[in-house]
């Protein structure tokens, strides 16, 4: 037998049930859409998570540095100056940015009432790298960096509007037993490893 007669053959076997070759052939093709529906739900969902961790900062990488008490056994141990630690992104480029910051556990208030919050010492540049954008005010500035100025989450700002309906910009919240003077309030962000 040749070719021709094979697909000669076929054709005569599928005209004589038409009904069976249709449901076959549908049959084919909704596996194939199934399958092919299936692949695309798993490369979507692997996208969207792999999205989601990215925004978690799954690029940030903190370094903690913590002061040992002076004795004589570590009186010529080296420190990292902070300008050499400013300069690592020029002199190694996997570091894109670099930003300092200091957590603090300082009871918070406001007008005497007690709030719930994290202290956070930090400038603009940890602001951009983890993406905290602000809705009123703005961050500090390294000239008010040497003053008792501060920029509040959108969180400890609902507390604050709570005890007074006031703008909190310009108003003083005491962190341990200072006061600070409030001059932004930041956007709520994304969760992330830090904060």
């Amino acid at each position: 037998m040749t070719l021709f007669s094979h697909f000669q053959q076929a054709l005569v076997n599928l005209s004589s049930s038409k009904l069976r070759s249709f449901l076959a052939v549908l049959g084919i093709l909704v596996g194939t859409a199934a399958v092919v529906a299936l692949i695309s739900c798993g490369q979507l969902a692997t996208e969207k998570a792999l999205e989601q961790f990215k925004a978690l900062g799954t690029d940030l990488l903190a370094i903690s540095v913590y002061q040992k008490t002076q004795d004589k056994t570590h009186s010529n141990e080296s420190q990292i100056p902070i300008e050499l630690w400013r300069q690592l992104p020029d002199r190694i480029p996997a570091i894109l940015q670099i930003a300092p910051y200091s957590t603090a556990y300082q009871p918070l208030s406001f007008q005497g009432k007690i709030l719930q919050g994290a202290v956070i010492g930090a400038d603009e540049s940890l602001a951009a790298i983890i993406n905290i954008k602000l809705a009123h005010g703005h961050f500090v500035s390294f000239v008010e960096s040497f003053e008792h100025f501060c920029v509040i989450g959108d969180g400890l700002a609902r507390q604050l509007q709570e005890v007074s309906l006031d703008n909190p910009i310009g108003k003083q919240l005491r962190i341990g037993q200072t006061l600070y003077t409030i001059i932004g309030v930041a956007k709520p962000w994304k969760e992330n490893g830090f904060f």
